[in-house]
């Protein structure tokens, strides 16, 4: 009888949904979510109104594009505030260009490389070989440089996010080798979240890296 009502009761329902999904990463003191690009690793750390992107990559590069864009817009953002690419494998850091084409980013740091890929090349490039830390209020970023090493999977960068009530680090594709050497290099806290190593692999997440960290999840 009243379909005038009904549309604006929906309208009103959509708007604060959307509300919603705007405000809900800055009531919490960290925010992580994991995206299902397939074979790849991306994901978005949030914390007091700032955004940080580890990993770009997947099954498709343009698809894993729209999957973090579509993450990102769907709560109001068009920027990032870093990029963090721990590796510079296809399935880590392919989809980067075409997302740069649809959101702005801050300093986009990437393990170090002979040659940094064409479509990335900019002032906002960091090559990535000390170890460097980035400060958002109360949270913490250490981004722990490449080694010189010949395995391009122990040179990868490693990433610890520390927020008031959450840890979480994330170590790329770093294999047993490489977990040794970030542990020999800086002393790891306890944590809340470890992100599996290279996937998952068998040689990756060793049982040293989980006794020094002892993860929650």
């Amino acid at each position: 009888k009243h379909p005038q009502i009904y549309g604006y009761i929906a309208a009103m329902g959509f708007c604060v949904a959307l509300m919603i999904s705007w405000f809900t990463p800055l009531l919490f003191s960290a925010n992580m979510t994991v995206l299902d690009v397939g074979q790849g690793q991306s994901i978005l750390l949030q914390s007091g109104g700032k955004t940080i992107l580890v990993d770009c990559g997947g099954d498709d590069d343009e698809r894993t594009a729209d999957i973090v864009a579509q993450a990102l817009l769907s709560q109001g953002i068009s920027y990032i505030d870093a990029v963090i690419i721990t590796h510079c494998d296809t399935d880590h850091i392919g989809g980067l260009p075409y997302l740069l084409k649809r959101v702005d980013a801050g300093a986009v740091f990437l393990p170090h490389v002979e040659e940094i890929p064409s479509s990335l090349i900019s002032e906002n490039v960091i090559l990535t070989t000390e170890d460097c830390r980035l400060s958002y209020g109360d949270t913490r970023i250490s981004i722990f440089g490449s080694y010189s090493m010949d395995s391009p999977n122990e040179t990868g960068l490693c990433v610890l996010f520390e927020s008031e009530r959450c840890v979480i680090l994330i170590t790329g594709d770093r294999g047993s080798l490489g977990e040794r050497l970030l542990m020999k290099r800086t002393e790891l806290p306890k944590v809340d979240i470890l992100v599996a190593g290279h996937h998952g692999s068998a040689e990756s997440t060793s049982e040293a890296l989980l006794q020094k960290v002892k993860p929650d999840i």
